[in-house]
């Protein structure tokens, strides 16, 4: 990466998740985002965030919990990762952790509780982002949808969405979280590039569609061509990423999202 940075004069790497997703919301992203806001706002106890793999979640929820407020109501936010976990308390430990609490009691279902019902009662709602579904995470949604200060947002993919919404009885909306088009992975490339000091035509028109459509307007299958074509045009020191570099290192991506 760093021999291909140097040889295209960027200032660094401009396709990796450190630096690429986060200033980027894409049209569909960004009307998530706003019916997510528009749900919590109205305290709605729990919402499933449907999305396929590599369209952004994490980026989406992260967003979100920037948020310092959602209308009138005041909020605080709190994402997890335990997204294997199978009994709730790994994720109970993270949600208490990320209330900035360092002692945890023996029982965490309380612990947590009296924390919620506390913010609850200066005002403020608590909301859970779980980034990823498990059993796990629908057994600690059980424990805590009685309260009326707390509300979760769940990411899951379709088929997990249809399992969630089989388990809890709470009229869940659904909130899809739709891929890019090829404008948003046109603009999300450039400006990609432009954050690095790079060139806004480092890549052709035509390699653009073809990695939108090699994608699938997935933006981690979207940074994955993007830096592997960088480097091969390096290797080749061409002027710039044509289509056909895009075609020569699909074939990861291909079977990645077969």
């Amino acid at each position: 990466m760093v021999e291909s940075n140097r040889y295209w004069r960027l200032s660094d790497t401009p396709f990796s998740p450190c630096r690429a997703t986060g200033c980027f919301l894409g049209g569909a992203q960004k009307s998530s985002l706003a019916r997510l806001a528009s749900l919590l706002a109205k305290r709605t106890r729990c919402i499933s965030l449907v999305s396929h793999s590599g369209c952004g979640t994490s980026t989406l929820l992260e967003r979100l919990a920037q948020f310092q407020g959602l209308g009138d109501l005041a909020t605080q936010f709190l994402i997890t990762q335990c997204v294997t976990a199978i009994h709730p308390d790994p994720i109970l430990r993270e949600l208490i952790e990320g209330l900035g609490h360092g002692t945890v009691g023996k029982d965490l279902t309380q612990t947590f509780e009296s924390f919620v019902e506390r913010a609850g009662q200066d005002g403020i709602q608590t909301v859970w982002l779980s980034d990823g579904y498990s059993s796990g995470v629908l057994r600690v949604m059980e424990r805590f949808s009685h309260l009326p200060t707390f509300s979760a947002v769940i990411a899951a993919r379709p088929r997990h969405s249809v399992r969630f919404q089989q388990h809890v009885d709470l009229g869940v909306p659904e909130v899809r979280h739709a891929a890019f088009d090829l404008d948003d992975t046109r603009q999300f490339i450039e400006q990609s590039l432009l954050r690095v000091d790079g060139r806004s035509d480092i890549f052709s028109t035509a390699a653009i569609g073809r990695i939108h459509e090699i994608g699938q307007g997935r933006v981690k299958s979207i940074m994955r061509l993007a830096a592997d074509s960088l480097a091969a045009g390096a290797r080749e020191a061409a002027n710039q990423v044509t289509a056909q570099m895009i075609l020569d290192v699909s074939e990861p991506v291909r079977r990645a999202t077969a």
